[in-house]
């Protein structure tokens, strides 16, 4: 059986990875009034500290986000533990739950056939954020394995996953792969911000899929943070159509990145750009940076 999508538009994933629940509150509160924002993935810290039946009420209570939940790291165990944490995540009403399965196949199938059977959508991670992870960086995992776990997880219908934001080169590398053999799926991207990966990057590098740049610590770390948004349509459209000119191919129904300035403090922001049917360009600005400021934050608003 194929697993559905998580979410249908590309977007923003705020990782959550709060110690209390009055912080959580204030983060999802921070971020609530803006739709560029579409899920909150959360941890092990809140999960532990509390329990994650509480963590998601706390969430819904505020806006009733799709609720991603992280083990840092499950499917390192035995297959019948797959059975085991599908029953909480369902419980506790999640939507979705995260695995990078490095015990082996059987734990792989076992994670993602008992999440599919709780009406649960399993996201299958094939590379880390930070070095030393694939053998080739000096870690454990041979680089074959990301591979291995693709293929596999594409037989058993799974259609959302984790690429590392720190590495658009295995994000670009991967993306063209599943691309070239199922057509569009959702990549999950974290590692944007204070490990080093760049927004705008790391969308250009998925482009053919449903992206989410999954970004946490840019917001909760500020004393103050807020989304800053830049909604002058003029500049927009001028930048997606001097972007749109530089390409050489086209996919009618691609997602890419790119630098619109002007933004509301002079600082560079990003825009999605997207390619309908019709050949016009609909410009939804997405975010230019959490920054400290006592401004009114501005929403883009599709064009």
């Amino acid at each position: 059986m194929e697993s559905r999508e998580l979410l249908s538009e590309s977007g923003l994933i705020l990782a959550a990875d709060v110690s209390d629940l009055a912080s959580l509150n204030r983060l999802v509160s921070t971020c609530a009034p803006f739709t560029e924002v579409v899920a909150v993935k959360i941890g092990f810290s809140l999960g532990l500290r509390f329990s994650l039946k509480e963590v998601v009420h706390s969430i819904k209570a505020v806006k009733n986000y799709p609720v991603i939940y992280d083990h840092q790291k499950a499917g390192t165990d035995i297959p019948a533990m797959g059975k085991v944490l599908a029953s909480l995540c369902q419980e506790a009403g999640l939507e979705s739950f995260i695995i990078f399965p490095q015990a082996g196949p059987k734990t792989l199938e076992s994670f993602v056939v008992a999440a599919k059977e709780a009406n649960l959508i399993p996201i299958v991670g094939l590379v880390m954020t930070h070095q030393s992870y694939l053998e080739s960086e000096g870690g454990f995992i041979v680089d074959k394995a990301p591979d291995m776990i693709l293929d596999l997880s594409l037989k058993l219908g799974v259609r959302n996953f984790v690429l590392p934001g720190t590495k658009t080169d295995i994000i670009r590398r991967y993306a063209l792969k599943i691309f070239s053999m199922i057509g569009q799926a959702s990549i999950l991207m974290p590692g944007i911000g204070s490990q080093g990966g760049d927004i705008a990057s790391v969308f250009q590098a998925a482009h053919q899929h449903h992206a989410f740049a999954i970004v946490g610590s840019a917001i909760y770390n500020s004393p103050s943070p807020q989304p800053v948004f830049h909604n002058d349509t003029d500049t927009s459209v001028a930048s997606g159509r001097e972007h749109l000119a530089k390409t050489s191919v086209v996919d009618l129904h691609a997602v890419s990145m790119f630098g619109i300035g002007n933004s509301l403090d002079d600082r560079p922001a990003f825009g999605l750009l997207f390619v309908g049917n019709d050949n016009e360009l609909r410009v939804k600005v997405l975010v230019n940076r959490f920054v400290e400021t006592g401004r009114s934050s501005v929403v883009g608003s599709d064009k």
